[in-house]
């Protein structure tokens, strides 16, 4: 058996392409298919960026929503409970005047029915921040579990 000779192995070396230091990405490019490859690749990744752009612009318009949503509910939450104090006042005074004789009973039902309305409506702001918080919560990306949610016993 013979040793081959050195002229003999150099057809056995890898070829010049692989035998560079450059990078991997770079020594695809002189490849034929990485012509046709690239653009499809940069295409993918703007698109990608564009999604990413715009799921951020979305979720930042979501979390601004709900704030000023917020901060219009906690202004309407205050006028009403002002609008409940007098109602409820306005109530105590013909009441009065009912059990002394001067209102007729028709009176003091009417302003009982203006009390419930203003009561109803505060019902319904509570109801409305309370829908607001929880989508300034799925704005942000939080998530709520039954643990954090407060007891009844924790409420009075």
């Amino acid at each position: 058996m013979s040793t081959p000779s050195p002229s003999s192995l150099t057809s056995l070396r890898r070829p010049s392409t692989f035998r560079t230091q450059q990078p991997l990405w770079r020594r695809l490019s002189s490849l034929p298919a990485a012509a046709t490859l690239r653009p499809t690749l940069r295409a993918g990744y703007d698109q990608s960026v564009a999604t990413y752009r715009q799921t951020t612009l979305t979720t930042f318009q979501q979390v601004e929503d709900s704030l000023a949503v917020l901060r219009i509910l906690q202004h309407e939450a205050a006028q009403q409970e002002e609008a409940i104090a007098s109602a409820r006042e306005a109530l105590e005074q013909v009441s009065d005047r009912y059990r002394e004789g001067a209102d007729p009973y028709l009176q003091d039902l009417t302003v009982q029915a203006v009390v419930l309305a203003n009561e109803r409506k505060e019902l319904d702001i509570l109801r409305r921040r309370v829908d607001a918080s929880v989508l300034l919560m799925k704005a942000l990306g939080g998530g709520w579990n039954a643990t954090s949610v407060p007891k009844n016993s924790d409420l009075h």
